[in-house]
């Protein structure tokens, strides 16, 4: 039984989120921004009211027990949830996407309510199965001595194999066409249902004992009466292919087609299968409306006409110049890699031996750069690769490696330059098999095994970032070419030159101050490792990654009002000490999907601020001294907390709130906001070494300005003095660190 008054306390029904249209008409993938378990599941999942006489059980053709699974959702009973759904159904990822939810129509809450989320719930279900391993092939204890072939590889087909093959039969699918899935492979669009799916089940009946055979028509390559002959039964599962035609006015026209006609080929496309029916969409009127202008390599007696005659030499760059000319944007839909690139990848973690090669920032020269450029200078789509390609350079190496994206465009401004930089972490990581965190000149990019042996080079890095970049950006962007460069080398001294730009970017903010502008900015770029992380970005605190400054996140904003960045009032203070705005909470509160409820902005110990994946540094409460312990991605060495880095982060990192502990980036160590809460940067008592001399300069010009100290990083261990707290302690009375007088923090 669930909930009995869940219907009553949730009155609203919470729909999933959809991406912008602007951005669906760019692709083929699922509508939806959100998918798998969300915050707001199992309190929808309880209004179902378990009626005494469930109509949706009778609504739904596969006859589901519908009450029960909604109530084991409500539970986060997960495979009690997967095994009651898989009693009636053998395939709920696909009816869970597909289906026209019967069951919702039915719901006896929809009388007065809108009705229960089933689907969503149905859909759920199989995505936490599958996540937490709960799928496994279940082959035949025995096998009988029957034979069955099963013609047709839609839904009916497959799972009357499934059934018959776990009952011990030798099951053989025969399927006319050349992949396994009937009108799921090719008739129902990719984002409505993604071909994945589909292959993992087939993976899965494959090792229960399954036969596929693709390609064969029954009836044309092999006789009804042979096939009948072959097995013990027959069970044709073929569908109907035959359209319901309409005699309406206009039906004889040309270009007028059924929808299975159209449909399977617009997929076949989009999977580089070659098209059966080839029909092509094309408006006459439009074309004419956009026409070219007229080009000439022709001097003689020619007045050139701006967007209409056009006097241009070189006539192989002709179709470039008309384009320009006309102002007109090519979509690029399909990425020339050789692995399959969606946002569905964002979050898959590349381990160690599964591993090709590793791009390190932390120990090697690398880094990520967008430049504008005038169009002179841009050559559009040349990608250029600078020293050896992936396939000469050993198993498992860390490498040297920059990637430089030169830009031009009438509208673009250098102050988009690190939008499009911060973008580069969720473009790459949209490429299968490739893993990307981090930023400027911190990155770290794993690309697997698996994308090398499938053609992956270090070129088509290139070929994604032109592509996204030309697509996402393309009201600013006209021209893009990107530069690769490989090796120790020329990598050292081209890293100097882009921390200049790094360096001169941060500085346009050293006069800006918190008090000082009328909103903040969230940013939620890094969701996809950290779902429920929200940044809250301001001129003293930048995003945790280091390259997300406030006006970066203003930029963004511009560019995409309805993107990762959005406005923050500061209208409501709750408290100037921690940084506490009811606005802030609010904002936290929505874009974390009601995982976060309250965020200071500078407290470590008051609801500090969640951490991501890509955060540049973590700092934690040394308890013999009551200082801060920081310390960076680089280091990997132990600190006198008596944890490395990667121990520090887990204890904040994903998007964890964890009172003592913080992630942050390195700017904000020398800002007079850092942990102003507990006394400020004076309880900052040890630091890597190599970040305490990066960051010298600013921390000891603040230390000045607020406690009038000479050389504060003189007063601060690092790992050349001591690595355990003991030894901290003295050192710190050694030199009368401020820490010593302030109050302690516990």
């Amino acid at each position: 039984m669930g909930d009995p008054r869940g219907f009553l306390k949730v009155r609203t029904r919470r729909e999933l989120a959809e991406r912008p249209v602007e951005e669906r008409i760019k692709d083929w993938f699922d509508v939806h921004t959100e998918s798998g378990l969300q915050s707001w599941t199992t309190e929808q999942a309880a209004r179902c009211m378990d009626c005494g006489t469930p109509f949706c059980m009778s609504g739904c053709p596969l006859g589901n027990i519908i009450p029960e699974f909604n109530d084991l959702v409500r539970q986060e009973k997960w495979e009690d949830a997967y095994n009651r759904l898989s009693e009636t159904n053998n395939f709920p990822e696909v009816t869970g996407r597909i289906c026209p939810a019967l069951c919702e129509a039915a719901c006896v809450l929809g009388i007065h309510q809108p009705a229960t989320m089933i689907q969503n719930d149905e859909r759920t279900i199989i995505d936490q199965a599958w996540s937490l391993d709960y799928v496994k092939p279940l082959p035949p204890q025995r096998l009988t001595d029957q034979t069955v072939a099963v013609v047709g590889s839609g839904p009916s087909g497959l799972a009357c194999a499934q059934q018959l093959t776990r009952a011990g039969h030798t099951v053989v699918v025969y399927e006319r066409d050349d992949a396994i899935g009937g009108l799921m492979r090719y008739g129902i669009p990719n984002f409505k249902l993604d071909k994945r799916l589909i292959d993992r089940r087939v993976e899965q009946m494959e090792a229960e004992g399954t036969v596929f055979r693709t390609g064969v028509e029954i009836g044309k390559d092999i006789s009804w009466d042979d096939l009948r002959s072959r097995y013990d039964a027959v069970v044709v599962a073929i569908g109907s292919t035959v359209p319901r035609d309409m005699k309406i006015p206009g039906r004889e026209l040309k270009g007028i087609h059924f929808a299975m006609e159209f449909l399977p080929d617009a997929t076949r496309r989009l999977y580089g299968v070659k098209p059966v029916n080839d029909i092509t969409v094309a408006c006459g009127a439009g074309a004419i409306k956009l026409g070219f202008p007229v080009i000439t390599n022709d001097h003689d007696d020619m007045w050139a006409v701006p967007k209409s005659l056009i006097i241009y030499d070189d006539t192989k760059d002709w179709i470039d110049t008309s384009i320009e000319a006309r102002g007109i944007k090519l979509k690029i839909t399909k990425i020339d890699i050789p692995v399959s690139f969606s946002s569905a990848f964002e979050g898959e973690i590349i381990r160690k031996g599964d591993m090709q090669v590793e791009i390190d920032g932390s120990r090697k020269d690398c880094f990520e750069l967008v430049t504008t450029k005038d169009a002179s200078e841009v050559e559009d789509h040349k990608i250029e690769v600078v020293g050896p390609e992936i396939d000469e350079i050993p198993v498992g190496s860390k490498i040297s490696m920059s990637y430089t994206v030169e830009v031009a465009g009438k509208a673009m401004q250098p102050d988009f330059e690190p939008v499009f930089e911060r973008k580069i972490h969720s473009f790459l990581n949209c490429v299968e098999g490739l893993m990307h965190t981090g930023q400027r000149d911190m990155i770290r990019v794993r690309i697997s095994k698996a994308d090398f042996e499938a053609g992956f080079k270090f070129k088509h890095i290139g070929e994604v970032l032109y592509a996204k970049i030309k697509s996402e950006f393309d009201t600013v962007v006209d021209k893009c070419q990107v530069r690769i460069v490989v090796g120790d080398e020329p990598n050292a001294e081209l890293r100097k030159h882009a921390n200049e730009v790094f360096d001169k970017r941060d500085e346009r903010l050293k006069s800006m101050t918190d008090e000082s502008v009328p909103v903040f900015y969230s940013c939620i770029m890094c969701q996809a490792f950290s779902p429920s992380h929200v940044c809250i970005v301001t001129p003293e605190r930048l995003g945790l990654c280091g390259a997300v400054s406030w006006l970066d996140a203003k930029a963004t904003n511009e560019l995409d009002p309805q993107g990762p960045c959005q406005v923050v009032t500061k209208e409501r203070c709750i408290d100037e000490r921690t940084g506490r705005y009811e606005d802030v909470d609010e904002a936290v509160a929505e874009y974390s999907h009601g995982a976060l409820e309250h965020v200071t902005l500078y407290s470590l110990l008051e609801d500090p601020m969640t951490s991501c994946g890509c955060f540049e540094c973590i700092c934690g409460i040394e308890p013999c001294s009551m200082g801060v312990v920081i310390t960076c991605r680089e280091y990997a060495g132990i600190t006198p907390l008596g944890m490395t880095f990667s121990e520090m982060a887990s204890m904040t990192g994903g998007g964890v709130q964890t009172p003592g502990f913080m992630g942050h980036g390195k700017q904000f160590i020398a800002s007079k906001k850092f942990l102003a809460a507990e006394g400020g940067m004076g309880r900052i008592v040890w630091l890597p070494k190599e970040l305490k001399d990066q960051m010298a300069d600013r921390i000891n010009a603040t230390a000045k300005e607020l406690y009038g100290i000479d050389n504060f990083t003189d007063m601060i261990a690092d790992e050349t003095i001591c690595t355990d707290c003991d030894a901290l302690l003295e050192f710190l009375q050694e030199k009368n660190h401020p820490v010593l007088s302030l109050e302690p923090l516990m």
